[in-house]
């Protein structure tokens, strides 16, 4: 009934369901949810297993080559990628340059990390990566955030307790593979 308790509960609900658009956005889900960066077919995959500095760079320029180095250039990765990147020589007989330098950079574009591109395995440098133009990602709301209360959900009602659900309804399309 607090007014401030309703903003709390908002502002988690947002926060959650943001993280699940942005995963949706670039892994995919399952069934019913999104396709995401990583699963849309036609989009270049490259394994670069331990980075280089030389595997970077392939990475812009593959992007480059299929005329697309334009827009809102920049990477997305996994924390532990990240951490990889900024540990990691460039050339390890001649400088002391990481691959990543700085914390929000990577070869001269934005770096941003997050959690939804953790990869698996048991490898503690496991991860993903993604490069592109995020200019070409369209993630379209249908609904923003929808709250329904329901105070008669029927283990909620037994216990006093009040049943309360959050959704986005969005679609999320890559527009140009490259």
């Amino acid at each position: 009934s607090s007014p401030d308790i309703e903003q709390l509960l908002r502002a988690d609900f947002a926060e959650v369901l943001a993280a699940a658009v942005d995963s949706v956005a670039l892994k995919g889900g399952g069934s019913n949810q999104p396709t995401g960066i990583i699963s849309t077919s036609g989009v270049t995959d490259q394994i670069i297993g331990t980075p280089t500095w030389a595997a970077i760079l392939d990475m812009i320029s593959t992007v480059e080559v299929n005329n697309a180095l334009d827009g809102s250039l920049g990477f997305a990765m996994g924390a532990r990628v990240k951490r990889k990147l900024r540990a990691t020589l460039r050339a390890a007989s001649t400088d002391s340059v990481m691959i990543m330098n700085s914390p929000t950079e990577l070869a001269g574009y934005p770096a941003y990390a997050t959690s939804n591109l953790a990869g698996s395995g048991g490898s503690p440098d496991n991860g993903e990566l993604v490069f592109g133009n995020f200019a070409n990602l369209l993630i379209g709301f249908w609904s923003e955030l929808d709250v329904l209360v329901n105070p008669y959900e029927s283990t909620a009602y037994s216990k006093g307790n009040v049943q309360i659900r959050a959704m986005v309804t969005c679609d999320v399309a890559v527009r140009r593979t490259e």
